[in-house]
């Protein structure tokens, strides 16, 4: 929870009238034994994020689970994964 203190404050620095994207974790191929840890994570985040109006959550677990949005390592974004990202923000 030490990340989610680290959040708190990072948005508490910002003005409330700057909006805030918090994107949430994507479930890549090759951190599927962290997904767990992922969702717990998300989940703080987004109650956090429900009493903080000037902070939007964007929810990435669902439409980013694909293959084929990952390049060969099953981390980082392919063409197609970024374009997705880009639509979504």
């Amino acid at each position: 929870a030490d990340i989610l203190e680290h959040l708190k404050a990072a948005v508490a620095a910002i003005p409330d009238s700057t909006r805030i994207i918090f994107m949430g974790t994507r479930p890549e191929v090759a951190t599927a034994r962290f997904w767990a840890g992922y969702r717990e994570y998300d989940r703080l985040v987004r109650d956090f994020i429900e009493t903080t109006p000037n902070v939007v959550y964007v929810n990435n677990e669902n439409d980013m689970a694909a293959d084929d949005l990952y390049r060969w390592d099953g981390l980082h974004l392919s063409e197609r994964g970024y374009a997705l990202w880009n639509r979504k923000v």
